[in-house]
């Protein structure tokens, strides 16, 4: 059987991998003594899937796994087994069974939020704005490695606007696509903006799906 985990991630361990965050839901099973599943083959890996990585150094709000399990348990008994093994910083929220299909198949797109230091006055930044959601293409280079790869950033901005402005401080909200074979990320926004180099604090606020999630 399935379970639905909402779960947040918070400043303490925001900087973990998503394969450290899947270590962290497996060790925290196996402490509370839930049978989580494994699949089979000489390689047993376990049946946790999230709906969507969440990158090194972005806090997550709202996010989603659902874990396997070899019995029948209640999104109850889950929760109160599963909380106390939790660190700091993760909190399981609610828990529901997991009907329909994957996350990861019905997934469309993720709000986040990026603050960050600027000099730039607030019409500046709204004219920034402004001129990148009337752009029909935004072509950047990604480099990973010693490979580098071109994208149209434009298709992958659902709405972007500047949510907050004070004196050498803003904020910018954006939905971006978060879709199995393309995905949009925050950094790569306010790289678009001309704020690469500025100090950012990201949180990803909220998922969302073409299928109701319970």
């Amino acid at each position: 059987m399935r379970l639905r985990l909402l779960f947040r991630r918070g400043e303490a361990v925001k900087y973990l991998s998503h394969l450290d965050l899947m270590r962290l839901f497996v060790r925290a099973c196996r402490r509370a003594g839930l049978p989580l599943a494994y699949s089979g083959g000489f390689s047993p890996s376990p049946a946790i899937s999230f709906a969507l990585p969440l990158a090194v150094g972005v806090v997550g709000e709202q996010e989603l796994v659902d874990l396997g399990f070899s019995e029948d348990l209640a999104p109850e008994a889950l929760l109160a087994a599963l909380r106390p093994q939790l660190p700091p910083g993760v909190e399981a929220l609610d828990a529901w069974p997991a009907g329909g299909k994957a996350l990861t198949r019905t997934i469309t797109a993720a709000d986040y939020t990026a603050r960050f230091e600027t000099d730039r006055s607030r019409a500046d930044l709204e004219a920034a704005i402004a001129d990148l959601l009337a752009r029909d293409s935004l072509i950047l280079e990604r480099t990973r490695g010693d490979k580098t790869r071109t994208f149209d950033l434009r298709p992958l901005i659902v709405s972007l606007e500047l949510t907050d402005w004070q004196e050498g401080e803003a904020e910018v909200t954006m939905r971006l696509v978060a879709e199995n074979n393309r995905a949009g990320r925050p950094d790569d926004v306010l790289a678009a903006l001309g704020m690469d180099d500025a100090p950012a604090v990201y949180a990803r606020r909220a998922l969302h799906f073409s299928e109701p999630i319970r």
